[in-house]
């Protein structure tokens, strides 16, 4: 089943410091190169409350606090757009 997303920004860059991606909720992440990259997301006072890896060619959704931030380990081929989305 596809998911349909209401874009609520621009796609950025991922920089590899805290990024709220416009302080919202919901984030679509997608890397359209050949190399994997480790995500970050921390809490508000800057403690890892979690990192996964984003393969190559793929995207994810992304929930989390309006507070909490993103951040790619390097490089700024993972790109970030704050989404509702529907199933």
């Amino acid at each position: 089943m596809a998911s349909i997303y209401k874009f609520l920004g621009q796609e950025v860059a991922l920089p590899n410091t805290a990024n709220t991606v416009s302080n919202t909720t919901i984030v679509r992440l997608s890397n359209p190169s050949a190399t994997a990259y480790l995500v970050t997301q921390k809490w508000t006072n800057t403690s890892v409350k979690s990192s996964f890896t984003v393969v190559p060619y793929s995207e994810l959704t992304v929930v989390k606090l309006v507070d909490d931030t993103l951040e790619a380990n390097t490089g700024s081929d993972i790109k970030a757009v704050p989404v509702a989305y529907t199933n």
